[in-house]
């Protein structure tokens, strides 16, 4: 009965739910750094509250795959994947302290075009990370679930 080994499609939803969320939140992100406005220390906060939001986000993300989750199930399924799944969760600090970085960086009151041109370069060099690790990610998880995502 191959239909046992199917992934539950909830599981499924919910993994392109959760890719649909980071997305999001890039992109507001982004289109925060973009906007043409006068750089304010207004603007600065909103940002920094902006990347708060994501960090917090990502540290439940994170702290989900690291205490069971999917990867742990595709695991399960597949023990070879726990080489690959190791070196994902190893990620997690690296990621979150770049992101703390940045928070850090905009701390400092400074509303120069200099800075906000850094905070956007800082910003998409972040997101471009993050993009592979949930690429790595999903890659696990699909090979666990014997699922294809859409998403590689």
């Amino acid at each position: 009965m191959p239909w046992l080994n199917r992934a539950d499609p909830v599981i499924m939803g919910h993994i392109l739910a959760e890719h649909r969320e980071l997305f999001t939140r890039l992109q507001a992100l982004r289109a925060t750094l973009a906007a043409a406005a006068p750089i304010t220390a207004e603007r600065v906060a909103s940002l920094r509250v902006g990347l708060l939001e994501l960090r917090e986000h990502l540290r439940a993300h994170f702290e989900q795959e690291e205490h069971g989750g999917f990867m742990e199930e595709s695991i399960a399924r597949i023990p070879r994947l726990a080489v690959a799944a190791a070196g994902i969760v190893r990620q997690h600090p690296t990621l979150l302290g770049e992101l703390d970085a940045l928070v850090e960086r905009l701390a400092q009151g400074d509303v120069s075009a200099a800075t906000w041109a850094r905070a956007g370069g800082d910003f998409e060099e972040f997101a471009a990370a993050l993009a592979e690790h949930e690429r790595q990610e999903t890659a696990v998880v699909q090979e666990g679930f014997n699922e294809d995502l859409g998403l590689s």
